[in-house]
């Protein structure tokens, strides 16, 4: 059950909206609801993207049965996706409006974005517009948290791309390693159209600009330096990972290297940011 609605993945997408937690106004942190109400955005959210893998995968189920990665642990009828997707989209809703009573509009859009992607000939089957798509998602994830206890702002929007990118630089990733059975199943995506060394190229650059970014945003003034300095280190680790390390991009370990990185680094943040220094 725990692989047929991709656990590890949901845990990991479900991060981009907890890391937001830091960078919310310290006045908003006093309140001695947050504790709570974080718990509930991290069940809503947890919900919402089993909703969204599980809508992924009945969309996909012909397709993933080509996917070695995938294909041995799919349910034996995608009308079991259907009735997944159904039920944890209804209780998603029901929580966050909770918390908030716009954050189900919210949580609706970034449903109905991953829908787009993996619909029959939806963003997943096209060059670049897969790639918008998880950078937008992951702006609209992050400002689940955001909206669930302050207004959002452009500086929390400046923010949330940094993210964004990561995230979506690290799909591309998946689309190297999925290269072979996406190709087989007709499927479009960036690696199957360029092919997967320029992606690889494209990659490395994207990682070399990504610190960069957050870097004018400190010098913007709209980072302290505990929201910093965590991200900029990680972010350079990750660089010289990319270009110096044995280990291939695309790869399981390269991935694993990486993600160990930006997690450390968020929980220094949380350890170190003001309204969360322990």
């Amino acid at each position: 059950m725990i692989k047929k609605i991709r656990l590890a993945e949901i845990l990991l997408m479900t991060g981009f909206v907890l890391i937001a937690l830091p960078f919310l106004p310290v006045e908003t942190l006093s309140s001695g609801h947050v504790a709570r109400n974080s718990s509930l955005l991290f069940l809503a959210n947890f919900l919402l993207l089993v909703a969204v893998y599980s809508a992924n995968s009945f969309f996909g189920y012909k397709a993933d049965r080509l996917n070695p990665r995938l294909r041995d642990h799919q349910f034996s009828s995608p009308r079991k996706y259907q009735v997944v997707t159904l039920v944890s989209l209804a209780t998603a809703l029901g929580l966050l409006s909770t918390l908030n009573r716009d954050l189900p509009y919210l949580g609706i859009l970034s449903f109905l974005l991953w829908v787009f992607y993996s619909a029959p000939g939806g963003a997943k089957s096209r060059p670049y517009l897969g790639t918008l798509v998880h950078l937008v998602g992951q702006v609209l994830q992050f400002h689940l948290c955001i909206v669930a206890f302050a207004p959002p702002t452009l500086s929390t929007l400046a923010v949330s791309i940094y993210f964004g990118l990561l995230f979506a630089s690290g799909h591309l990733m998946h689309e190297v390693k999925d290269h072979e059975s996406d190709a087989a199943a007709g499927i479009r995506t960036n690696a199957v159209v360029f092919g997967t060394a320029r992606l690889i190229a494209f990659y490395r650059l994207a990682v070399a600009l990504i610190p960069v970014y957050w870097l004018l945003l400190f010098c913007a003034g709209l980072l302290n330096a505990e929201q910093f300095w965590p991200f900029f280190v990680a972010s350079g680790a990750h660089l010289a990972l990319t270009l110096f390390s044995p280990l291939s991009p695309g790869g399981e370990r390269f991935q694993a290297a990486y993600r160990v990185l930006y997690f450390a680094a968020g929980v220094v943040t949380f350890a170190t940011s003001p309204g969360w220094a322990v």
